[in-house]
């Protein structure tokens, strides 16, 4: 720090008292007395008044360019050349719906065909939750021998709510199955 700022730390201070030294003889020059009288030794002269200002041309004055935004979000990647293939995908996608990978919810094809989206939770609590916050349905749930399988239905403003739960293989899959009434 001594050597940033040309002043001494509180460190170097106090070897400096245990040396029996005096520590303004290490600060820098620029921090002297003489140094703060000659920069302000010098007069600033008032400005005068605009009527006494010289006029400017026109062309004299240069204007800084204008800045048009640009619409949308800035692109992160280059742009590719038409023949230059697309960069590889850094993952799938897995539908929510069928679980198959190379496509999503979206653009399910089984969801299109029946009509019916489903929806998949991750625990019991967050279908605790999800049944209390989005359809304030009074459901119990319950366990048996460890495994979840309670099944209810109601009807909310003129869709079907179907609450499912099935076991594959060591894994639970919860969801919610909304079929629209028409």
């Amino acid at each position: 720090m001594w050597e940033n700022s040309g002043i001494p730390c509180k460190h170097a201070v106090a070897v400096f008292c245990f040396n029996r030294q005096f520590a303004h003889e290490s600060v820098d020059w620029y921090y002297s007395r003489e140094a703060l009288k000659l920069t302000y030794s010098g007069c600033i002269n008032p400005v005068p008044e605009e009527h006494l200002w010289h006029e400017f041309a026109e062309e004299e004055i240069i204007e800084p360019p204008k800045k048009h935004p640009k619409v949308g979000r800035p692109k992160k990647n280059r742009r590719r050349e038409p023949d230059e293939e697309p960069a590889r995908a850094k993952f799938s996608r897995r539908c929510t719906n069928c679980r198959s990978l190379g496509h999503n919810s979206r653009t399910c094809p089984k969801a299109a065909a029946k009509g019916v989206s489903a929806i998949y939770l991750s625990s019991k609590e967050h279908l605790k939750w999800y049944i209390q916050s989005k359809w304030a349905m009074s459901t119990r749930i319950s366990d048996s021998q460890g495994v979840f399988s309670v099944v209810g239905s109601g009807d909310v403003s003129g869709s079907l709510v179907i609450l499912l739960s099935c076991l594959h293989g060591q894994h639970a899959v919860w969801g919610l199955l909304l079929a629209k009434c028409y």
